[in-house]
């Protein structure tokens, strides 16, 4: 079962460690995780533009891009499940559909998304400078590292 918003923004938030300084609040995780979306779910009576993916609401394991753009139809299409990459349908109005392949397991890239918030987490204090004050020493650029060493981590993978 694919992650809900709801878990997706909760894992996010667990991995990048959001409530540590400088901490992310949930609007932030809520637009990282949403920047971070795969695909949208296929909605009734919406304009869609080009290149557009979604999925039927009833998941069926393939994903649908749109190619001409319009607004969807009153009622569901029939997505064809049994369809081949490259397929195309209309959904009853003026949008066509092509398959596209197989859906992706998540919905929402939360590895992508946890590499965003650490660039974020280092953005929030790239305006700091290293201090100290005799016996202490606050070194706020080895924590700026920190985050896009971290970043780093999260890169997307190269796959032969």
């Amino acid at each position: 079962m694919a992650l809900t918003r709801t878990e997706a923004i909760k894992k996010l938030s667990l991995f990048c460690n959001s409530t540590e300084y400088p901490s992310l609040d949930s609007d932030e995780l809520g637009q990282l995780i949403d920047e971070h979306q795969r695909t949208i779910t296929w909605t009734a009576n919406t304009l869609y533009i080009i290149n557009t993916e979604i999925e039927p609401a009833v998941r069926n394991g393939r994903k649908y891009t749109c190619v001409v753009a319009g607004t969807s139809g009153a009622s569901s299409p029939n997505f064809p499940d049994f369809g081949y990459t490259g397929q195309q349908f209309s959904d009853g109005n003026d949008i066509i559909w092509q398959d596209t392949g197989a859906a992706f397991n998540e919905i929402y890239d939360v590895r992508a998304a946890i590499r965003q918030a650490f660039i974020l987490k280092a953005s929030k204090i790239s305006h700091l400078i290293d201090t100290e004050d005799g016996q202490n020493k606050l070194k706020m650029s080895a924590l700026k590292d920190s985050f896009l060493k971290m970043a780093e981590k999260y890169r997307p993978m190269d796959i032969l």
